[in-house]
């Protein structure tokens, strides 16, 4: 029996200026950012964004990302991974050449009953559940056996031609519900979204790859599923490769 993981409660996150700031116009900058949890292992694939300049970025199997982005004096990222609670902080850089942060992490949030892994679905606990949600009705369903040519490659490829939703954005990464006004996201049946990140931020600490359902519901949303001040819900499941 396969046992699922739970998440360790603190993040480590250092950056590394190389050269010192004087308050001016932004410049560039590279940035090495290492994450660890709370025993010092390298947390690997944590998606970290820049909220000012829009620049993003992962950690390496080391746990260590770099990346060269326009800063003034200060620093505004998201961390995100998959188990961890996710995280935005604001550093103010100053003049300081290099300094490290240390970042408390709470638990990774609610994870439901229906996500245990049982020895009938040792890949994919959530199935059940999933079936039956999609055979009452009431939301709308799409897996990786909609594609039969092979794994879709952007987030755009899940969602093309699904009602009531609009892709686009450039990337192809962007994701729209209009009729949706607070969208609330849950990955493996861990709550994603909060007050101060919504589920775009959410959405970019998954691969497309890594997929292998989701269900959106914009009315009926099951219970166990609905966030505070949240109007709709979107679930993704992800699959073991």
């Amino acid at each position: 029996m396969h046992r699922m993981l739970r998440a360790v409660p603190m993040l480590l996150v250092t950056l590394l200026l190389p050269l010192s700031m004087h308050g001016q116009a932004s410049m560039p900058r590279q940035l090495r950012i290492e994450v660890r949890d709370r025993s010092g292992r390298p947390i690997p694939d944590a998606a970290i964004s820049f909220f000012l300049s829009g620049d993003s970025t992962r950690t390496d199997s080391s746990g260590v990302a770099t990346i060269t982005v326009l800063v003034e004096n200060s620093i505004n990222i998201s961390v995100r991974k998959i188990g961890f609670e996710p995280r935005d902080a604001r550093f103010v850089v100053g003049s300081a050449p290099a300094f490290n942060v240390r970042m408390a992490m709470g638990d990774a949030g609610q994870r439901l009953p229906e996500v245990e892994i049982k020895d009938s679905y040792p890949g994919q606990p959530w199935r059940p559940a999933y079936e039956q949600r999609k055979k009452r009705g009431g939301g709308q369903f799409r897996d990786i056996r909609y594609f039969p040519g092979g794994v879709p490659f952007s987030m755009a490829d899940w969602f093309n031609g699904l009602p009531g939703v609009r892709t686009g954005g450039g990337s192809g990464a962007e994701i729209n519900v209009p009729r949706c006004r607070n969208l609330g996201v849950w990955i493996d049946g861990q709550h994603a979204t909060s007050p101060g990140s919504g589920y775009r931020s959410a959405m970019q600490t998954l691969s497309p790859q890594d997929i292998a359902a989701f269900e959106l519901h914009t009315s009926n949303t099951p219970a166990q599923y609905t966030g505070q001040n949240e109007d709709c819900s979107l679930l993704f499941w992800t699959r073991l490769r």
